[in-house]
């Protein structure tokens, strides 16, 4: 017997009466692609992965994506019960897969790829750990040559597509002790957006020139137009930012900061067949060398 259901009758202040009804319902649950239920309780047959029922007062909710059946009953205890098969007879219902680029020891000097290409660094800049309060970051300066640039980006700018992969970025970085004639890009691209304000690369990203921008800038483009918006959000010196771009909705891409909305995108997005890949990158508008670190970078993809 499965030991969650076994601590059911362990319980001494539930009704064995109730839970009786919900293990013959998990016994016999995968059956036929419905609920069923040895009593005269009320059964609403269940059609898909994504529905519900109410099965004896207690309500079963389905989640053929993780494999993963939870019951609630109305006392809010809730029991999981997981198969290592997809329920009703379903199969290759696919599950994202997450990737990421982590610092992850406190002395690091590079990334630690898990379930996605090694990131490509710039060649001439230098790394350093910048770990601290706000966590492990890498400190990523450029040379003192207008034109320089220090960051991290996609080896090859295929990691996944915007509209059928549904991708989700987010992002920890923390801006250097100079926020001047500098351009910071954070976001996800076809290819390197390093080199201008408004490249013609399909692209979401966040964008920070001293050029153009007073605040955190919104930016999308489908590789032909782009349209800029600018958020609430002042770009101040030695400050972490936790940036999250969510492109799940083919129709729209929405941005966040600190775990804020700040600007929804519904023109200029991506092209839907177009390979993009992660980066942030600084570049130096002057003959000073300019500076930002980056911490975890996490992409989720079909």
């Amino acid at each position: 017997m499965h030991t969650t259901i076994k601590a059911l009758f362990e319980m001494s202040n539930m009704s064995s009466v109730k839970y009786l009804l919900l293990l013959a319902c998990l016994l016999v649950f995968p059956l036929e692609g419905r609920a069923q239920c040895a009593s005269n309780a009320a059964v609403t047959p269940i059609t898909s992965t994504d529905e519900s029922a109410n099965i004896g007062g207690a309500r079963v909710l389905v989640n053929g994506v993780g494999s993963t059946v939870n019951l609630t009953n109305p006392n809010k205890v809730q029991i999981d019960v997981t198969s290592a098969t997809l329920p009703f007879g379903v199969t290759n219902i696919p599950q994202k897969r997450v990737g990421s680029w982590s610092a992850i020891t406190t002395a690091a000097t590079g990334f630690t790829a898990t379930n996605i290409t090694a990131p490509a660094t710039i060649t001439g800049a230098t790394y350093a750990n910048n770990s601290g309060t706000s966590g492990i970051l890498i400190k990523c300066t450029t040379v003192a040559t207008s034109g320089g640039v220090s960051g991290i980006h996609s080896t090859s700018y295929n990691e996944t597509e915007y509209g059928g992969m549904a991708p989700i970025y987010a992002c920890r970085i923390q801006t250097g002790s100079a926020i001047t004639n500098q351009r910071l890009w954070n976001g996800m691209a076809a290819a390197a957006l390093s080199g201008s304000t408004s490249p013609a690369v399909n692209a979401a990203a966040f964008r920070f020139d001293t050029g153009s921008d007073t605040k955190w800038t919104c930016f999308t483009s489908n590789g032909t137009t782009s349209t800029a918006t600018a958020t609430s959000v002042t770009v101040a010196a030695n400050t972490t930012y936790n940036f999250v771009i969510d492109m799940s909705n083919a129709s729209q891409v929405l941005f966040y900061i600190n775990g804020s909305l700040v600007a929804t995108q519904t023109a200029t997005l991506p092209t839907t067949t177009t390979p993009l890949g992660p980066l942030s990158t600084v570049t130096t508008l002057t003959t000073a060398a300019a500076v930002m670190s980056v911490g975890q970078t996490r992409l989720e993809s079909y």
